[in-house]
């Protein structure tokens, strides 16, 4: 052994030593070996032994890698089970550990999800010991994986069930939850649309008004706006039954499968009149009365009510509150609101209604940044942080008790800037900007989604639309909307209900985006589905019996889809139970179809894309166009019997025919035109 000073390295952090041949002869003999740098080391043996062996699955004696084996009396010393691919002799689950306690000793091998198990191991001084351990495990059993039933709308209801069998040799706690699958939509003329398709269509073609644009309650009269000639519709936004009376600032719920529009005025006049939309009838009943005029409420619907404060009353935002029950339809004063605003972001989260920012003035100006909340069990107010902006009409929304925000106007800009309100942290902070400034547009909660379109986008009335999902933290664009509307309401469905084509304009136009019907404001909801159990712990051996209840309260006939998803303790993957529901129109509904063509003055015959289909009732009113190839095809409830059909076109001739729908047999009515002139 031969010892070199290296002086030069002395209290150095890092030091490098090269060894190389200097006047060697003979050098293949001998190498450099053992070198060590720094002071002297001892080696002193410790007595023990070595523990090696596997770790098991109980239930099917598979491998288990990753589970820890530890030493009882001396817990430092452990060791973790590892894969073997680089050893084909020597299966996975694979563990080896130093044991510095010889004798018989407690050892404990544990995995996730499994019931740990102990045993004695005795370690043999300087000698390698085996112990090998199985862990015992619950384990589930579903049968069958999907379900299947149809019922017919809007109330018929279909059960089936699945059993779940603990097979395992450990309880299991299991719980049970939904989750949304999508849709396929059967159409009158014999289609069929998926959720995937009707997101992804871009319906309508844009369109973008240039008219004016106000934030004030009403009129001053100096100024009209004529409504906008109607712009070429189609699928998916389908129209409904205009609404009674023209109207703007009303805001729009939906409670239990009934749309409700409250409030609103004509651009001049306030309205004390709200209606109710039943979309199997397809018809607009009249309901009470609000106690007082108003129009650009907040409205929410907790527990089955609809609370609505604020808006514009006679001398401009008033905090009267009210409750409507739609049972007793009747209206209940409650706790005056403290900040009444009108034009408000409205949301409803955690059971609670939230208005945030809005107008202070019939004028509107300034807009306010405040944000209150209400409390209907307690029926009182309270002051939240307020909004990071000044705002009015901007498009609010609660999913998972979350208040999402997005777009407004602060009296100069348009916003596309949104914002989360979290009720635990009490604090808002920014999300992803909309993919358009937007203020006035028409907004609901659907799917899981916030749903916004039309409003007044890069300073024009436009029917373009959009959604923000949270899972996401995205933005992705609608299909644009049939007509370019500000300043009207919107509910879950996705309906869309009247709004004014530029000034205070109101109209009655109405239409809806189907598929849109998951209306609980925790997302994982499913409205058509039920579930008889949410939680159970199975010991082994032991089962249970879960019924899965579906009811057909959709608003389209089709294939809807949803999953029973099992959470549960064990270190297996259960899959979730398929849930299909075939939802079959309703038995008063019938097919109305038909193709409008024009016939030229030398005879020639050919479809009339964009013809105008107006539809007559003793109840309603409906107004469709034509597709590409002139054909038009819709559900319709037979109890609005009889119908008149007016078709029209510019260029030619109008017609008129009556016509009946008949639930068994699809109504054709085909039209040919003549030219005004030849």
């Amino acid at each position: 052994m031969t010892e070199v000073p290296i002086p030069q390295a002395a209290n150095q952090s890092q030091v490098r030593v090269r060894f190389h041949y200097y006047d060697a002869s003979w050098e293949w003999w001998w190498e450099v070996d053992n070198v060590l740098i720094g002071s002297k080391l001892v080696c002193k043996p410790v007595d023990g032994g070595l523990v090696l062996g596997h770790v098991r699955d109980k239930n099917d004696n598979s491998y288990v890698n990753g589970a820890t084996v530890t030493s009882k009396d001396r817990p430092a010393e452990k060791a973790t089970t590892v894969a073997t691919p680089d050893d084909t002799e020597l299966p996975d689950g694979f563990y080896w550990m130093f044991s510095s306690l010889t004798g018989t000793h407690p050892f404990t091998a544990s995995a996730g999800n499994y019931v740990s198990q102990t045993k004695q191991v005795t370690v043999e001084t300087d000698w390698a010991t085996t112990a090998t351990f199985q862990l015992a495990a619950g384990r589930l059993s579903v049968q069958p994986t999907s379900l299947t039933g149809t019922a017919r709308m809007p109330s018929g209801k279909v059960s089936r069930t699945f059993t779940v069998t603990n097979t395992g040799g450990a309880p299991v706690d299991v719980e049970f939850s939904e989750r949304d699958g999508g849709f396929v939509l059967q159409r009158a003329d014999g289609s069929r649309l998926s959720e995937q398709a009707l997101l992804g269509s871009t319906g309508a073609p844009a369109q973008r008004l240039t008219a004016a644009t106000s934030f004030a309650a009403r009129s001053s009269g100096k100024s009209s706006t004529s409504v906008a000639s109607a712009g070429p519709q189609a699928d998916p936004w389908t129209a409904i039954p205009g609404y009674p009376a023209n109207v703007m600032d009303n805001r729009v719920v939906t409670v239990d499968g009934k749309v409700y529009s409250i409030g609103g005025g004509d651009g001049t006049t306030s309205s004390t009149k709200n209606y109710r939309y039943d979309p199997i009838a397809q018809t607009w009943t009249a309901i009470a009365d609000l106690p007082g005029a108003r129009t650009a409420m907040t409205v929410g619907v907790i527990d089955g009510k609809i609370v609505a404060t604020g808006g514009w009353g006679a001398s401009g935002p008033d905090g009267a509150t009210w409750s409507y029950d739609p049972a007793a339809n009747t209206w209940t004063a409650k706790a005056s609101n403290p900040a009444p605003r009108s034009a408000a972001g409205q949301a409803v989260a955690g059971g609670k209604l939230y208005a945030v920012g809005g107008c202070t003035t019939a004028s509107c100006l300034p807009m306010s940044n405040s944000v209150v909340r209400y409390d209907p069990g307690a029926n009182t107010w309270e002051t939240l942080p307020a909004y990071p902006k000044s705002v009015a009409f901007l498009s609010c929304g609660g999913i998972d008790g979350t208040v999402y925000c997005t777009g407004g106007n602060d009296g100069t800009n348009s916003q596309k800037a949104g914002y989360a309100f979290d009720p635990g942290a009490n604090a808002w902070t920014a999300i992803a900007d909309a993919p358009a400034d937007n203020w006035a547009a028409s907004y609901a909660v659907a799917n899981g989604k916030l749903l916004v379109v039309g409003g007044s986008q890069g300073g024009a009335i436009t029917n373009a639309g959009f959604a923000y999902d949270p899972a996401t933290s995205s933005w992705a664009n609608l299909p644009n909307a049939n007509a370019p509307r500000y300043r009207g309401g919107a509910a879950c469905g996705f309906y869309k209900v009247g709004g004014s084509s530029g000034g205070f304009t109101a109209t009655k136009d109405s239409e809806v985006l189907p598929g849109f019907s998951e209306c609980a404001e925790v997302a994982a909801d499913v409205s058509w589905l039920t579930v008889d159990k949410s939680k159970v712990t199975l010991a082994p051996g032991a089962k249970v019996t879960v019924t899965v209840g579906m009811t057909a309260n959709v608003d389209q006939p089709g294939t809807y889809s949803a999953s029973i998803v099992i959470k549960e303790n064990t270190p297996y993957t259960v899959a979730p139970v398929a849930v299909t529901m075939v939802a079959q129109p309703p038995t008063t509904w019938g097919k109305l179809s038909g193709t409008v063509s024009g016939k030229s003055c030398q005879g020639a015959t050919a479809p009339l894309p964009g013809a105008t289909v107006q539809i007559d009732s003793w109840a309603n009113s409906y107004t469709f166009t034509t597709d590409a190839d002139g054909r038009y095809a819709y559900w319709m409830d037979r109890r609005n019997n009889p119908l008149t059909l007016i078709v029209a076109k510019d260029g030619w001739k109008p017609q008129t025919r009556p016509t009946k729908i008949n639930s068994t047999t699809p109504t054709v009515e085909d039209f040919t035109l003549s030219p005004t002139r030849c």
